[in-house]
C-alpha cells in the first residue's frame, strides 16, 4: 500500500483534527488517562514526524505551564517577595507543588523523547538508551546496566557521542529533583518585610555633643556592679556559661529594657550596649511621628531599626604572679601588659614603681587596683593595675589595657523574650579611628571622663583569679559609657514614604558629622512569611530551577528553528509494537527471557522503512536489515 501524504483526503478523513490530537498525545500518559474517547476500531496511517513550525508550536505548549511555574518561583525568591505577617496555605501549595511537579517531569520527558527519537530515526542509539525517557525520575537508572552500557558504546562517536554520555544522566537527575525543588520553593518562609514606613528625626545640634571623642565625668549615673557581676559569673565558681555572654539591662531613664551583649576569647574581654540616648530617640521620634507606639508596642511581629554609633569596650588583661615579699624589694624586673592588637605581650612599669604608689598590706587577704596614664606612644584608652593577695605567699597582678570606640550599628526595638526590647549589632569591624578617649587615671577634676570608683569595693571579688577579670571590666565599662550623653533634645520627625532624598546625617553610618545638625533615619519593619530567605537548601532548589528554566527554553528555541516535531513512541507499548513489526535480527542470541550482557545493550537501533512502506525498529548492523535496504523516515508522511 502506498504512503499517504499528511494532507490527502483519506488521511483527513480518518483523523479529523491530526493536530489537536497530537498535542493532547504527551498528555496521555501522564494526566489524561482514559478520560478521552480513544476509541477507533482500527489503527490507521499517522505521521511520524512534521516539519512545520506551526506543529512545533503547538507541541512546545506543552512547557509553558512548568516554565512560568519555575520562573514565577526564582522571581518570588530573587526578589524577596513578602506575603504578610501569617500564611495557612501550606496544605495548598503542597498539591499545587506536586502538580509542577508533575507537567516539569512531563516538560523533561517530552525532551528526552524529542533526544532519543532524532537519534534513533537518523544515526541510530545504543539499545541501553532507547528507554531512557520513561526513567525521568528515577535516579536509580543512573547505574543501570542499560545506561552505563549505552554510554560505553562504541557505535556513537565523536560530539554526538559527548552530548549523548553528558544529556541522558543530566535530564535523568534533573527530573528526579525538580519536584522537591519546587516544593522547597514554592513553600513561603519567615522572612523580614520591606520597609513599610520610615521616619526621619532631625536635631539642630552638633553631633559631637551626643557621640563625642572625649568623654567628661557624667555625675548622677549609678552603675549597678554587683547586678552585673552576678549576671556574668552565673556557675557555681562564677565562670560564665559561655564565651558570649547576653543580658537585659532596665533603668528607670529608659523606658525598654536594653541587651547587653559581652564575649570574652583569648583573654580579650568585648561589650557593647546600646546607646541610651539612640535607644530613647529610637523610640519618641517614632512615637512623635505615628502618633504613639502603642500600635508598634503590642504587636509582636512589627519592629524597628535606625544604623546609630554604639559604645564597645575592648579590655585585655596579663596575669602575673610576684612573690610577696620580693614586690616591695628594689626590684628591676618588668610588669607586663598586652599588645593594642591581642597579639602578645610588652613591658609595662617595673616592680619598684609599683611599690612605690601601693599601699602597703596590712592583712593577708588584700586587693588594691589603680588607673595609670598610658606609656608615651600608646593608643590606649587608660592602663588599669589590679593586684589581690588571698593568703599564700604570691601576689597575682593583673595588668588591663582598656580601649573604647564609637562603632557603627544597627539598633533594633522588636520583642526578645516576650517584651520590647533594644538590642544593637555590629555592623562592620572595630574602627580604630573612632576612638573614645578616657582618662581614668587622673585626679578628680572636671576634666576627668570617669573615675576608679565605677569598680565599686563590691566588685572587687572579681579580682580573683578563677574570675574573668577582662571581662567584667569591658561590661561595666561599657554600661557606663551607654548612659554618657544628654537627654533627647528638641527634634522634629517625619513620617516618610520611604523618599531617598533624604540626606544622613552622622548617625548613618555612610553619614559624615556635620557643623549644625544630627539626623537619624528609623525604619520600620514588620516579620512574616514570604520568599528570599536564601539559605543552602533555597539556594540549590533555586538552581535546579533555573537549570530546568534553560534547558526547557533552549530545547523550545532550537526546535523552532528547526521547524521538526514529533509525538510518536513515547510509551513503551508503542515501542514494543513497533519491535513486534520487525524480523528477528540475526546477531542478538537468546534474548526471549533477559538480556544480560553488556554487549547487547550497546548494539545500535534505528527507525527504519520496510519496502511495502511500514516502520520497523531494527539493528543498525543487522546484515538481514541492510539487505532489505531500508529507508530513512520522511517528514509529513504517514505511515
Amino acid at each position: 500500500m502506498a504512503p499517504q501524504n499528511l494532507q490527502s483526503p483519506l488521511h483527513q478523513r480518518s483523523r479529523r483534527f491530526p493536530h489537536v490530537t497530537s498535542f493532547l498525545s504527551p498528555l496521555k500518559p501522564y494526566l489524561l488517562g482514559q478520560t478521552l474517547p480513544w476509541t477507533r476500531s482500527t489503527e490507521h496511517r499517522k505521521v511520524a514526524v512534521y516539519r512545520s513550525r506551526g506543529m512545533v508550536a503547538i507541541h512546545s505548549l506543552v512547557h509553558l505551564p512548568p516554565i512560568v511555574g519555575a520562573i514565577t518561583l526564582v522571581v518570588l525568591n530573587l526578589t524577596k517577595f513578602y506575603v504578610g505577617r501569617s500564611f495557612n496555605g501550606n496544605a495548598q501549595l503542597q498539591l499545587v507543588a506536586k502538580l509542577h511537579e508533575v507537567f516539569m517531569q512531563a516538560s523533561i520527558m517530552a525532551i528526552i523523547l524529542h533526544y532519543v527519537r532524532s537519534l534513533v530515526c537518523h544515526c541510530g542509539l545504543p539499545f541501553g538508551g532507547l528507554l531512557a525517557p520513561m526513567h525521568v525520575s528515577n535516579p536509580s537508572f543512573l547505574w543501570s546496566l542499560e545506561l552505563w552500557s549505552a554510554l560505553t558504546s562504541p557505535n556513537i562517536l565523536g560530539l554526538q557521542r559527548i552530548l549523548f554520555v553528558i544529556f541522558i544522566p543530566s535530564t535523568v537527575l534533573l527530573g528526579a529533583v525538580v519536584g522537591p525543588s519546587s516544593a522547597v520553593a514554592m513553600i513561603p518562609r519567615p522572612v523580614t518585610s520591606p520597609p513599610i514606613q520610615e521616619v526621619l528625626a532631625e536635631i539642630k545640634d552638633d553631633p559631637n555633643r551626643f557621640f563625642p571623642k572625649f568623654v567628661k565625668n557624667y555625675a548622677g549615673v549609678h552603675v549597678n556592679v554587683d547586678s552585673i557581676a552576678g549576671q556574668i559569673f552565673t556557675s557555681s565558681r562564677y565562670r560564665p556559661a559561655d564565651d558570649t555572654w547576653m543580658s537585659f539591662v532596665s533603668e528607670g531613664a529608659c523606658s525598654e529594657p536594653r541587651v547587653i551583649v559581652a564575649s570574652n576569647r583569648n583573654h580579650t574581654g568585648v561589650a557593647m550596649v546600646p546607646y541610651l540616648f539612640v535607644t530613647k530617640l529610637l523610640s519618641e521620634a517614632v512615637g512623635n511621628a505615628t502618633g504613639g507606639l502603642d500600635a508598634v508596642s503590642f504587636d509582636r511581629t512589627t519592629f524597628m531599626t535606625a544604623r546609630a554609633p554604639q559604645p564597645v569596650a575592648v579590655c585585655r588583661c596579663a596575669d602575673q604572679s610576684v612573690p610577696f615579699n620580693s614586690l616591695f624589694r628594689d626590684q628591676d624586673t618588668f610588669l607586663k601588659m598586652p599588645n593594642s592588637d591581642g597579639s602578645g605581650l610588652q613591658q609595662y612599669i617595673q616592680l619598684k614603681e609599683l611599690a612605690k604608689i601601693m599601699p602597703t598590706p596590712n592583712s593577708p587577704n588584700f586587693t588594691w587596683s589603680i588607673w595609670k596614664e598610658p606609656p608615651s606612644g600608646s593608643v590606649h584608652s587608660s592602663i588599669g593595675v589590679y593586684a589581690s593577695r588571698y593568703g599564700g605567699n604570691d601576689m597575682r597582678i593583673n595588668v588591663c589595657t582598656l580601649d573604647a570606640f564609637w562603632t557603627p550599628s544597627t539598633y533594633k526595638r522588636s520583642f526578645i523574650a516576650g517584651a520590647a526590647a533594644v538590642q544593637a549589632n555590629l555592623l562592620s569591624a572595630i574602627p580604630l579611628d573612632r576612638r573614645i578617649s578616657l582618662d581614668t587615671y587622673g585626679p578628680a577634676i572636671e576634666s576627668i571622663s570617669f573615675h576608679p570608683d565605677w569598680f565599686d569595693t563590691e566588685f572587687h571579688s572579681a579580682l580573683r583569679p578563677i574570675y574573668a577579670l577582662e571581662l567584667g571590666i569591658a561590661t561595666v565599662v561599657a554600661q557606663r559609657l551607654s548612659f554618657y550623653g544628654p537627654a533627647v533634645a528638641n527634634f522634629t520627625s517625619t513620617l516618610s514614604t520611604l523618599s531617598r532624598t533624604f540626606t544622613p546625617g552622622p548617625l548613618r553610618l555612610s553619614g559624615h558629622p556635620c557643623a549644625n545638625c544630627t539626623n537619624m533615619i528609623t525604619t520600620i519593619y514588620e516579620a512574616g512569611y514570604g520568599y528570599g530567605a536564601l539559605d543552602t537548601s533555597l539556594l540549590m532548589s533555586l538552581v535546579v530551577l533555573i537549570a530546568y528554566c534553560c534547558l526547557a527554553l533552549g530545547y523550545m528555541i532550537f526546535d523552532l528553528i528547526r521547524g521538526v516535531s514529533s509525538t510518536v513512541w513515547e510509551s513503551p507499548t508503542e515501542l514494543v509494537t513497533l519491535a513486534l513489526q520487525a524480523a528477528k535480527p540475526d546477531n542478538l542470541g537468546y534474548t526471549g527471557v533477559g538480556v544480560h550482557t553488556m554487549e547487547t545493550f550497546r548494539k545500535p537501533v534505528a527507525i527504519r522503512v520496510n519496502e511495502v512502506q511500514e516502520v520497523e525498529l531494527v539493528f543498525v548492523h543487522d546484515k538481514a536489515a541492510q539487505l532489505r535496504n531500508m529507508t530513512k523516515i520522511v517528514p509529513n508522511k504517514a505511515y
